[in-house]
């Protein structure tokens, strides 16, 4: 009986332990979740910020969070060492009332037993809720742009050029680049993982860039892809400068894979101060004079020089009227004022030199490359007259001051005419394909011509003058009236008309681009 007594009091006193136990854990956890403050012991990036209401820890952690923009930085790199304020890299940090938040639903949310770990982890300085940091990479690309001079060295392909007929290669060099993604990447993690808040320092990542074209890549260059040559004999010696200028703006040209060649890139300005003089060159309609005419004859000789390389050719545009250096559709026009350029694209997979010379009164432009055509392949380009257009009526202008019967040729006529170049293709001298290259149309252009409509003066008899100024008895005669003809001689503005249909056909001279 006494041992069962003593049984029953241990298990009665267990009972109330156990009932003890569970409204002390019952209550820890009510407290906790009806207060308005962050549990005890809870951290926000090393904060503390136990018993402080949310609004409270956000101004608490703001205020330090702030202040970590003025903390320095040291990069590093080499004989490379500058100090400079992580505000300059655009430091930021996440959102402060996401982590308070955090901070706060400790011992708040979850099941009874999350919540009293929680809670006791805080009690034990456990909990700590993170704050993301990082700067900016854009930032930091702007400081690496601010010292490239110490750090960066952009790589240089190797290069051609060519002296006494042979070619000269210059040899690579490595540059180097800093990766800024990477940079900041890992400047990023040691903000994250390893700061303690204090300055510190980064050892900068710099690569070396390699060239993407070498010395081997150049060698290959040997083979004659296409050459052009056209004619100027009976150009001036102003048109021949040009040519000549031009022409040694684009030799020695040298194109890797995908780059676009301009040639107004290369010769403009069209001015006095670039070497040019002034020369024939079309202006609607007209020959006149500008600085650079005969510059399109170099652009057409390329042009053609490019058809045979079968480069890209990515702007061509035709002459106003036809010229006489090529046949129709086989020009190609450039101008200062007017818009016009040649362009092409080295389409190929390795790079194309590009030599240029005037030899007596020619120029020839010829690309080197790889030759990766066919043996038993050829190429022709053939220009077909589609429509010849006639000039129309001479445009005359009167001139009083030029005798009647004179005139003077100032423009030759240019008869007009619609074109097409073709492009063939043989296989085994058996024709594969033909593909329509350009349609080009050249407008006609009346023959100029300046007349001349001066009476010529009636000569008087002097003895009728003599006798009519000795007369005594015509006194009363009536006075004789100013030579009408005197009128003629004044200097009036021409008079343009239209006059006779004119059927000659001359071609554009070698004065016109």
């Amino acid at each position: 009986m006494k041992k069962r007594n003593i049984i029953i009091w241990i298990f009665v006193i267990l009972a109330i332990a156990l009932i003890c136990g569970c409204l002390y854990f019952y209550n820890s956890i009510s407290t906790v979740a009806n207060s308005k403050d962050i549990c005890q012991g809870v951290h926000i990036d090393g904060i503390n910020v136990g018993g402080l209401t949310k609004d409270e820890a956000y101004e608490v952690v703001s205020e330090e969070e702030d202040k970590l923009k003025d903390k320095k930085v040291t990069i590093t790199y080499e004989n490379h060492k500058d100090t400079v304020a992580l505000s300059e890299f655009g430091y930021s940090y996440s959102d402060v009332s996401k982590a308070c938040k955090a901070a706060y639903d400790i011992g708040k949310k979850g099941s009874m037993w999350q919540r009293y770990k929680a809670i006791k982890a805080g009690a034990g300085h456990g909990e700590n809720i993170t704050i993301e940091k990082a700067i900016s990479e854009e930032s930091f690309q702007e400081y690496v742009d601010k010292h490239a001079d110490e750090f960066v060295k952009v790589a240089k392909n190797a290069s051609l050029t060519r002296e006494n007929g042979q070619f000269v290669i210059t040899d690579e060099q490595n540059g180097m680049e800093v990766p800024v993604k990477d940079n900041a990447e890992a400047l990023n993690k040691q903000l994250n993982d390893s700061w303690d808040k204090e300055d510190f320092e980064y050892e900068l990542t710099v690569n070396v860039a390699e060239p993407e074209y070498k010395r081997e890549d150049m060698e290959k260059v040997k083979d004659v892809l296409g050459t052009y040559t056209t004619t100027f004999a009976t150009s001036t010696f102003n048109r021949i400068t040009n040519i000549k200028n031009a022409c040694s703006k684009i030799n020695g040209t040298l194109l890797y894979p995908g780059d676009e060649f301009s040639t107004m890139d290369l010769i403009a300005p069209l001015s006095a101060d670039n070497g040019y003089l002034t020369a024939g060159s079309y202006s609607s309609g007209e020959v006149i004079e500008t600085y650079g005419g005969g510059v399109c004859q170099v652009s057409t000789t390329l042009y053609n020089s490019v058809l045979l390389s079968e480069l890209e050719v990515t702007e061509r545009n035709n002459h106003q009227m036809v010229v006489s250096y090529v046949k129709a559709a086989m020009d190609a026009a450039v101008s200062d004022s007017g818009g016009q350029d040649f362009k092409f694209v080295n389409s190929l997979e390795n790079p194309v030199y590009i030599e240029g010379y005037v030899e007596g009164y020619s120029i020839t432009f010829t690309i080197y490359g790889v030759e990766t055509r066919a043996e038993n392949r050829r190429i022709e380009y053939v220009s077909e007259t589609i429509q010849t257009i006639q000039p129309g009526k001479d445009i005359v202008t009167k001139d009083k001051n030029m005798e009647e019967g004179k005139e003077n040729v100032t423009q030759s006529a240019h008869v007009g005419c619609r074109a097409k170049l073709w492009k063939n293709v043989y296989v085994d001298d058996v024709l594969e394909s033909t593909t329509e290259v350009n349609s080009s149309y050249y407008a006609p252009s009346a023959r100029r011509v300046t007349v001349g409509t001066k009476k010529k003066e009636k000569e008087e008899k002097k003895d009728n003058k003599n006798s009519k100024n000795n007369n005594k008895d015509n006194k009363d005669s009536k006075d004789v009236k100013p030579d009408e003809a005197a009128e003629d001689s004044q200097v009036e503005e021409p008079e343009v008309t239209e006059a006779v249909q004119s059927t000659e056909e001359e071609p554009a001279t070698e004065a016109v681009q």
